[in-house]
């Protein structure tokens, strides 16, 4: 039986490390106050969480405790999806992958995108080679559509693997076409976020952050 179980300060200390090798949206919800909130993720119930130490190796090896025929990211799915019925100012966000700013759109439609033109600027022809004006794109749901929440998880960065379950009043303006968002965008989102999604090395299990 897997439950959600509360994990120690090594597993906000991971997510400090994590969040600091995400993009814009991951470096606003670093300037939280992580220290005020909890750290959880979905175990076997007769899992001891007072013997996972592996969050200093930057390996939490979580996986070991979830068997290979387990469907890895229901309960997070779930977990999300509960969270888009809370209130319809909810959403999520999931960082995905920079992208040059004239390329074309490759992604199934059914996942609705914004992008940040700060993001990242990364190297896209071979290490070390020219870098090219580029723009980070972020998936986002904003309504607990099942569907959409397992489309979103794969179309993530899978590491780090971010998503933040936010809201906003501004949410309506998250049901149209995909648009351009400034950094004042991205700072209200991480403000008002009320959970923080982080993928583990391993790929294969979430550690949640919860605001106290």
């Amino acid at each position: 039986m897997v439950e959600r179980k509360q994990l120690g300060d090594l597993a906000i200390q991971y997510f400090r490390k994590t969040l600091a090798d995400g993009d814009r949206l991951a470096n606003f919800l670093l300037s939280l106050d992580l220290d005020r909130g909890t750290a959880s993720a979905f175990l076997p119930s007769a899992v001891n969480v007072q013997a996972i130490t592996d969050f200093q190796n930057d390996d939490t090896s979580l996986d070991r405790f979830r068997s290979p025929g387990d469907d890895w990211r229901s309960e997070e799915r779930k977990f999300v999806h509960s969270y888009l019925t809370w209130d319809v100012e909810n959403f999520a966000v999931w960082e995905s992958w920079p992208e040059k700013q004239e390329q074309a759109n490759p992604w199934d439609e059914a996942v609705l995108y914004f992008w940040n033109v700060d993001g990242l600027h990364s190297c896209w022809d071979r290490p070390g080679g020219t870098k090219f004006p580029s723009r980070t794109r972020y998936a986002y749901v904003a309504s607990p559509d099942e569907r959409m929440i397992s489309i979103a998880f794969d179309h993530a960065r899978p590491y780090p693997m971010i998503c933040a379950l936010t809201g906003t009043p501004k949410t309506s303006d998250f049901k149209k076409a995909s648009f351009v968002v400034p950094d004042s965008l991205l700072a209200e989102l991480a403000a008002n976020t009320r959970h923080i999604l982080i993928g583990a090395m391993d790929e294969r299990v979430c550690l949640i952050w919860t605001r106290a």
